[in-house]
């Protein structure tokens, strides 16, 4: 019975020390979490390789892919390629921190490829419509004067060709068919009758008008 007893003692003490050996002291956690916070790869990579020899080195391996992983999912690529590049660093023959890094690389390469193209897309947007508005300013040029508005200072477009004039021809005919007049005299009334017209016909120009206006009875 004392054998069995002492022989689970020396079991658990043998295993807490195992234990204590595989475990990442918490100082080396908050060292790593402080220079990710800081994006700060140089201290990460010294970090790592500082501790390559410690017993526990491939927990903190797992905890720092762990943490690259987690990074790509918040979209944090370019410190996701950081931590995956210390790793390697510390590391070249962990496979699973260098297919990490080049998919990690891979992917800030396409997202760098599709800002380029996003950048060209919206330069020649913004050449066309350039070239747009200075086609629709050299058409309004040919068929438009500007006109300023010396009050307001508002500027306005009208048709070269536009009249100044409602028309460019103003006429009117006017026809008395009973013209009838009545005179009271000391020697007899008399009475008058008859026809009478009148009419004009002017041409209206840009500065100038000509015409003629007759009348008849």
């Amino acid at each position: 019975m004392d054998r069995r007893i002492l022989l689970s003692v020396f079991c658990f003490i043998a295993a807490c020390s195992a234990w204590s050996q595989t475990s990442v002291p918490a100082d080396v956690y908050q060292r790593v979490e402080a220079a990710i916070a800081d994006r700060a790869a140089d201290r990460i990579t010294a970090v790592l390789v500082g501790q390559s020899t410690a017993s526990w080195y491939p927990r903190l391996e797992a905890y720092m892919m762990k943490r690259a992983r987690q990074l790509i999912i918040d979209d944090d690529l370019e410190l996701a390629r950081v931590v995956a590049l210390a790793l390697v660093d510390a590391n070249l023959d962990n496979r699973e921190a260098v297919d990490l890094y080049q998919s990690v690389k891979a992917a800030l390469a396409q997202r760098e490829e599709a800002r380029k193209r996003e950048e060209e897309r919206r330069a020649v947007a913004a050449f066309k419509q350039k070239e747009d508005e200075e086609r629709a300013k050299q058409e309004i040029a040919q068929e438009f004067n500007a006109v300023t508005n010396l009050q307001t200072g508002q500027k306005v477009y009208l048709d070269k060709d536009v009249n100044q004039h409602y028309r460019r021809y103003n006429w009117d005919f006017n026809l008395g068919l009973a013209n009838l007049s009545y005179t009271i005299s000391p020697d007899e009334p008399m009475m008058k009758y008859g026809v009478s017209a009148f009419g004009s016909f002017f041409y209206l120009g840009e500065s100038f008008s000509v015409g003629v206006d007759a009348e008849g009875s």
